[in-house]
């Protein structure tokens, strides 16, 4: 390796070092030079600008991420479909760097740049996500997609969590990797209600939703900025600027942008938590439980959309997904007996289960199919259709699910 090729990967490597948590503002090129231990001027030796760096990141995170779903393509050929999934997972949750820099693009609704990536590399995606014009061919599939993939990533998410908190009797990543793959394939091993009982839990939660008040101006004037500046163009100037009051009547009840987000956020999430503790109460079974939540978080994002828009663009920071883990108040709402069986009969992936961590994955899952539904343009019916899909493999896993009866992948 010449010299001038071992500065260059120094460099990225120094840029990737500060990904060990998603990152919504810019770095400096001063920041990764001093890193590095160079002056900000020899970066660019090696880079035209800060873009071409940003580019040098991204096509290394795709590199790696091709070479493990080479490896996972090599073990379904195989028939080893648990084993391929395990390799993925033990390859992510062993490069953080690559799952936060993907957070913080935000990657993860992007389903083109994917595949584009993916296929640049030399990896067949299977044909049969997409038609020759690009639009959706077989919904299963997606659907399935979705499921994997977000599960993969929010499990390594609060693997990293419970890393950074010393939280107690984390599996190594080899043991979490198979465990978590295990999950995926079986479910969380619980059965599936009769049609007819989730008809009536529909119009029941219908029902529910129905009653409940719109958003308040201030998290509509939130979700406005952040769809037009993103997450790193909060301000309260702007937030005052979109409901048409002095910046200085915020000031009087936000010491700060962040106290601003923190609580504008986490009052619509305790209200969002609310609603689903309403549809759990008299629920006697944890298959119920699983499918109130799951519902209800589907039914307030069609009621709510704007708050898709900040999840979009703030999932990993002082966001939906952090403040519905919070324990200050969800263990609180959830505190029927039925809830807290089901939640102690769950399977350990390597990070042992509590309703914080559960309602985190099904909160990503939902939101996650929810945005891709959306962006293709399906109807409240279809994407309904599709909560079902995700909801049979939450509990019964991918292993019994129609679609790979069907082609046996």
């Amino acid at each position: 390796m010449t010299e001038s090729a071992s500065t260059r990967d120094k460099i990225i490597d120094a840029a990737f070092s500060f990904y060990r948590k998603p990152v919504f503002t810019n770095i400096s090129l001063s920041q990764i030079a001093q890193k590095v231990g160079i002056s900000k001027a020899a970066i660019f030796k090696h880079f035209s600008n800060k873009e071409a760096l940003g580019q040098a990141l991204f096509e290394r995170m795709f590199d790696g991420i091709a070479e493990a779903i080479r490896r996972m393509i090599e073990c379904c050929k195989n028939g080893k479909r648990v084993e391929a999934m395990s390799e993925a997972i033990n390859f992510l949750i062993n490069h953080r760097e690559y799952v936060m820099y993907f957070q913080s693009r935000q990657c993860i609704a992007d389903e083109a740049t994917l595949v584009h990536e993916l296929r640049k590399r030399g990896v067949a995606v299977p044909d049969s996500f997409f038609r020759a014009d690009g639009s959706l061919k077989d919904i299963d599939l997606y659907v399935t997609s979705i499921y994997v993939g977000t599960t993969i990533f929010i499990f390594a998410l609060l693997r990293f969590q419970a890393l950074d908190t010393d939280a107690p009797n984390i599996a190594d990543s080899a043991d979490f990797a198979d465990k978590l793959a295990a999950l995926i394939e079986n479910g969380i091993g619980k059965n599936i209600p009769e049609k007819e009982r989730l008809a009536q839990l529909d119009a029941r939660f219908k029902s529910a939703m129905q009653k409940k008040a719109p958003l308040t101006d201030e998290l509509l004037a939130f979700a406005s900025v952040v769809s037009e500046y993103g997450a790193a163009g909060i301000t309260i100037e702007r937030l005052a600027k979109k409901l048409r009051l002095a910046k200085s009547s915020l000031y009087s009840r936000y010491k700060n942008k962040s106290e601003m987000i923190e609580s504008l956020i986490k009052n619509e999430v305790i209200r969002m938590h609310g609603m689903i503790a309403e549809n759990i109460e008299g629920l006697t079974t944890g298959e119920e439980c699983t499918y109130a939540v799951l519902r209800t978080e589907l039914l307030y994002f069609i009621k709510y959309p704007q708050i898709v828009d900040i999840c979009s663009s703030l999932i990993g920071i002082n966001d939906f997904v952090d403040r519905a883990e919070a324990p200050d108040f969800v263990d609180t709402i959830y505190d029927s007996v039925y809830w807290k069986r089901f939640i102690a009969s769950l399977p350990n992936v390597g990070i042992p289960p509590t309703s914080q961590r559960v309602l985190g994955w099904f909160f990503a899952i939902v939101v996650t199919m929810f945005i891709h539904c959306r962006r293709l343009g399906f109807s409240d019916k279809r994407m309904f259709a599709a909560l079902k899909k995700l909801y049979a493999m939450t509990e019964s896993g991918i292993g019994n699910t129609a679609v790979h009866k069907r082609d046996g992948s």
